[in-house]
Protein backbone atom coordinates (compact mmCIF):
# COMPACT_ATOMS: atom_id res chain seq x y z
CA UNK A 1 0.00 0.00 0.00
CA UNK A 2 1.29 3.44 -0.83
CA UNK A 3 1.76 6.17 1.73
CA UNK A 4 -1.13 8.16 0.22
CA UNK A 5 -3.53 5.22 0.56
CA UNK A 6 -2.38 4.64 4.13
CA UNK A 7 -3.02 8.31 4.97
CA UNK A 8 -6.43 8.17 3.27
CA UNK A 9 -7.44 5.08 5.27
CA UNK A 10 -6.17 6.71 8.47
CA UNK A 11 -8.23 9.84 7.77
CA UNK A 12 -11.29 7.71 7.05
CA UNK A 13 -10.77 5.82 10.31
CA UNK A 14 -10.38 9.04 12.30
CA UNK A 15 -13.49 10.55 10.69
CA UNK A 16 -15.48 7.39 11.42
CA UNK A 17 -14.27 7.33 15.02
CA UNK A 18 -15.19 10.99 15.42
CA UNK A 19 -18.72 10.36 14.13
CA UNK A 20 -19.14 7.38 16.48
CA UNK A 21 -17.94 9.40 19.48
CA UNK A 22 -20.27 12.31 18.69
CA UNK A 23 -23.22 9.97 18.09
CA UNK A 24 -22.70 7.77 21.16
CA UNK A 25 -21.20 10.19 23.70
CA UNK A 26 -21.73 13.85 22.85
CA UNK A 27 -25.35 13.78 21.62
CA UNK A 28 -26.68 11.70 24.57
CA UNK A 29 -24.99 14.11 27.00
CA UNK A 30 -26.49 17.10 25.20
CA UNK A 31 -29.92 15.51 25.54
CA UNK A 32 -29.46 15.56 29.31
CA UNK A 33 -29.00 19.35 29.44
CA UNK A 34 -32.04 20.99 31.05
CA UNK A 35 -32.86 23.19 28.05
CA UNK A 36 -32.69 20.28 25.60
CA UNK A 37 -34.57 17.97 27.96
CA UNK A 38 -37.39 20.54 28.29
CA UNK A 39 -37.62 20.82 24.52
CA UNK A 40 -37.70 17.05 24.05
CA UNK A 41 -40.44 16.71 26.68
CA UNK A 42 -42.45 19.52 25.02
CA UNK A 43 -42.24 17.75 21.67
CA UNK A 44 -43.30 14.44 23.24
CA UNK A 45 -46.20 16.01 25.16
CA UNK A 46 -47.54 17.65 21.98
CA UNK A 47 -46.99 14.57 19.80
CA UNK A 48 -44.65 16.50 17.53
CA UNK A 49 -42.30 14.36 15.49
CA UNK A 50 -39.11 16.41 14.97
CA UNK A 51 -38.18 14.05 12.13
CA UNK A 52 -41.27 14.95 10.10
CA UNK A 53 -40.33 16.22 6.67
CA UNK A 54 -43.33 18.53 6.33
CA UNK A 55 -45.62 20.18 8.85
CA UNK A 56 -48.47 18.26 7.26
CA UNK A 57 -46.80 15.03 8.47
CA UNK A 58 -47.65 16.01 12.05
CA UNK A 59 -50.89 14.78 13.58
CA UNK A 60 -51.57 18.09 15.30
CA UNK A 61 -51.67 19.88 11.94
CA UNK A 62 -55.03 18.36 11.01
CA UNK A 63 -56.84 20.86 13.24
CA UNK A 64 -54.78 23.73 11.84
CA UNK A 65 -55.49 22.68 8.25
CA UNK A 66 -59.22 22.39 8.99
CA UNK A 67 -59.22 25.83 10.63
CA UNK A 68 -57.46 27.37 7.62
CA UNK A 69 -59.91 25.69 5.24
CA UNK A 70 -62.83 27.20 7.18
CA UNK A 71 -61.25 30.66 7.17
CA UNK A 72 -60.54 30.43 3.43
CA UNK A 73 -64.16 29.40 2.79
CA UNK A 74 -65.41 32.41 4.77
CA UNK A 75 -62.84 34.86 3.34
CA UNK A 76 -61.37 33.49 0.06
CA UNK A 77 -58.87 36.33 -0.39
CA UNK A 78 -57.65 36.46 3.20
CA UNK A 79 -54.41 34.52 2.64
CA UNK A 80 -53.37 35.27 -0.95
CA UNK A 81 -54.79 36.75 -4.12
CA UNK A 82 -57.25 34.72 -6.12
CA UNK A 83 -55.78 32.57 -8.91
CA UNK A 84 -57.21 34.88 -11.58
CA UNK A 85 -55.35 37.93 -10.21
CA UNK A 86 -52.15 38.67 -12.11
CA UNK A 87 -49.45 40.46 -10.17
CA UNK A 88 -47.50 41.65 -13.23
CA UNK A 89 -50.32 43.69 -14.80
Amino acid sequence: MTIQKTKAWRRLGIATLLIVVVWTVVLPRLAQLPVVDRRLRFLDEHNIDPAALFYTDLECMTDVENNIALKRAEHPSAFWPAATTRLND
